[in-house]
């Protein structure tokens, strides 16, 4: 297995994995492609390229899903306002997190929590 770039290829899967880790522990954080570039030192075209290889779905796809996730077991298990929820998975403006809520789960939060 000595083909080009295989060494390469290995240490962003690596790389990946740490990302992926930190996403689930810090989803209400800043996540950017340019965070990762900056934390790992790779490319970020590269980085993803790689990942949605890797992962099936884009780098912001994959933070969006497990914010939602997130947001759903918050509605579910909590009586937090929205506003609140919003914030606790990483949007600030609470119209921007409904519109993305409802685009994944087909109902707004407020609908959701029933």
């Amino acid at each position: 297995e000595s083909i080009a770039g295989s060494g390469t290829d290995r240490s962003c899967d690596d790389i990946i994995a740490h990302v992926k880790r930190h996403i689930e522990e810090h989803y209400a954080e800043e996540l950017s492609l340019q965070w990762v570039a900056e934390t790992y030192f790779i490319h970020p075209n590269y980085f993803s390229k790689r990942f949605k290889l890797v992962v099936g779905i884009c780098f912001s796809d994959y933070v969006t899903r497990i914010r939602m996730n997130r947001a759903r077991e918050l509605l579910r298990t909590t009586t937090l306002k929205i506003a609140r929820i919003s914030q606790l998975v990483g949007y600030e403006d609470q119209n921007y997190f409904c519109n993305v809520f409802k685009k994944t789960a087909g109902v707004s939060p407020s609908a959701y929590r029933g």
